[in-house]
């Protein structure tokens, strides 16, 4: 195992950061994502190695608790025929994740091929309240954001008055934070009902207008402060991810962002259980019986059957995980195949973007 060193300050905005884990794959239990592993988000809501923002000052402060509210999605279905029920589950509350009773609970019995995990940590402003929880849902729809919007106050009212009514009602329902704002507008784009299935290259598009869009925003109101733009986003076939970081000062560092991607994710099994006689202790559990035990990430093949996506890794190996570079996106599609490219980025240009995009699309293409 290889420890990751932990983050310096920097000098940056006002805000919170949160943490997130996604899951794409065959059905698995939400325990073995969310609850039981030694690194899951439930731990990393009082345990995070990797959080910025956490003293509630300069976004870059390092902080390690996360007990604003906490959100679980998920997925019934399997497929996308005409008699599916594509809406997704949510379960949300407000206070930390870690004692919840009911979550540990639904975690144990619940399984889906599709998972979102959300610990929030409110930025300065923000309402606290089940509403403002992530995962959003709409339609088909799950949506969370680790990070803030710089200058929110100051681009909020144009933002909302250029929404469409449903996209408007849905954000004002949300608590119109930065995090549902900006669902909103991801959900403006879409062209008819949020029921409908569409392409990956579409979901893949209009999560990247969306941040265009905000950007143009913060552009138009010269706010030059930081604003981190982790963006996950699925319709239970497609899971789509940014890693995005504005400040027009200076080079900084985005929120975290990881991904892996093999055969299946499991507990560690290093030895034959031990009899209770002479046995070793039983693992700490996180609370209402929950064990907390290593996991890793299996590759019997060169096929993938399983994508994570997470603020920090859920395993100590390190080297099971690719970290995201700055101002770039993720996109998953239905087939399980994993495409990285680089976003567009006025102040922080990638060498390159516009080769690794144009790949990016021919190999979306390619996959169908």
């Amino acid at each position: 195992p290889t420890s990751k060193p932990r983050g310096r300050g920097l000098a940056g905005a006002r805000g919170a950061m949160c943490r997130l884990t996604a899951y794409i794959g065959h059905p698995t239990l939400v325990a073995d994502l969310v609850t039981r592993p030694t690194r899951s988000v439930i731990r990393q809501s009082f345990d995070a190695r990797e959080r910025l923002g956490g003293k509630g000052g300069e976004v870059y402060d390092q902080g390690n608790l996360n007990a604003d509210g906490f959100g679980l999605g998920w997925y019934s279905h399997g497929g996308s025929g005409p008699d599916e029920d594509v809406t997704p589950c949510v379960f949300a509350d407000v206070g930390p994740a870690w004692h919840n009773k009911n979550l540990h609970n639904l975690a144990r019995k619940i399984t889906s091929p599709v998972i979102f995990a959300h610990v929030r940590a409110a930025g300065p402003g923000m309402s606290l309240c089940q509403c403002s929880c992530h995962p959003f849902q709409c339609g088909r729809y799950l949506f969370m954001h680790n990070g803030q919007v710089a200058g929110f106050q100051q681009i909020r009212r144009g933002l909302m008055n250029n929404l469409s009514d449903c996209a408007f009602n849905f954000a004002i329902a949300n608590s119109a934070s930065d995090s549902a704002l900006a669902f909103a507008i991801f959900l403006d784009q879409l062209e008819g009902t949020p029921f409908a299935e569409i392409a990956p290259s579409q979901i893949r598009e209009h999560l990247v207008k969306t941040i265009e869009i905000i950007c143009a925003a913060l552009d138009a109101h010269d706010v030059q402060d930081t604003s981190l733009l982790n963006f996950v986003v699925s319709d239970g076939l497609t899971l789509a991810a940014t890693r995005y970081v504005r400040n027009p000062k200076s080079q900084v560092p985005a929120a975290s962002l990881y991904f892996s991607s093999g055969t299946r994710f499991e507990p560690v099994h290093t030895q034959a259980p031990a009899s209770p006689s002479n046995g070793p202790a039983p693992p700490p559990c996180l609370g209402h019986g929950t064990k907390s035990v290593p996991y890793r990430i299996v590759h019997d093949d060169r096929r993938d059957e399983v994508v994570i996506v997470t603020s920090e890794p859920l395993t100590d190996d390190y080297s099971d995980w690719v970290p995201v570079p700055n101002n770039h996106l993720v996109l998953v599609t239905p087939q399980r195949q994993v495409l990285m490219a680089p976003m567009f980025a006025k102040f922080q240009p990638c060498a390159g973007a516009e080769e690794a995009r144009q790949e990016f699309s021919d190999a979306l293409e390619a996959f169908g």
